[in-house]
């Protein structure tokens, strides 16, 4: 039984983004659970913690009270836990509290990834605009923000084309991949190296 509830426990954690591990403003957590699970703040899960705050997570999802979660209750929890995270990953970048986010502080924001690449990834997303609105951030966790990502990584020369020689050639280095748990948008994002991306010969993501 308590592995049965150590399962259940551990898809709980997905369904709910709980397994997101890195977003600017985040605390560091303790392995796949977030900060607010390590309820004693010794930098550890405990199973009875990870227990809890699975119970937690259900209680929350469960609006009715009726005991057992529906499909639209558990999409609409997961719907709300997303645009939670989204909007602190806004603020966390936001550092002039201006309402959009600069190409410093989005490039200030992404640390593990080449400046070259988070400048390129920024104009594409930016258009014509002076900046990346909370809208815009969001887009680029999207799948359709997959496509900017491999564009940003793959235009080494920033000539706004990609070349065959540059399409063949593995990116050195790093971009994180756009999405929601695990992972998440480049700033402040888990990294995975961009040989990953879909190139020739290269594994599914």
């Amino acid at each position: 039984m308590k592995h049965a509830n150590t399962l259940g426990l551990a898809a709980l954690l997905i369904l709910f983004g709980g397994a997101v591990a890195a977003f600017p403003g985040n605390g560091p957590g303790a392995g796949p659970f977030p900060p607010e699970a390590d309820q004693d703040g010794d930098g550890r899960v405990t199973r009875d913690e990870a227990e809890s705050y699975g119970a937690t997570l259900f209680d929350a999802a469960d609006v009715d009270r009726n005991g057992v979660l529906s499909l639209a209750e558990l999409q609409a929890h997961h719907a709300q836990q997303r645009a939670a995270r989204q909007e602190q990953s806004f603020l966390s970048l936001d550092q002039d509290g201006d309402g959009q986010i600069s190409l410093a502080e989005f490039v200030d924001g992404s640390p593990a990834t080449d400046a070259a690449v988070a400048t390129r990834l920024f104009n594409l997303a930016v258009e014509e605009t002076a900046g990346l609105s909370a809208e815009a951030l969001a887009a680029l966790r999207d799948p359709e923000g997959m496509v900017l990502h491999q564009f940003a990584s793959q235009d080494t020369d920033g000539s706004g084309s990609v070349s065959r020689e540059e399409f063949l050639t593995p990116p050195s280095v790093p971009v994180a991949q756009p999405g929601d748990a695990p992972g998440g948008f480049m700033p402040g994002g888990d990294v995975r190296n961009a040989a990953s991306l879909r190139h020739p010969g290269s594994a599914d993501l």
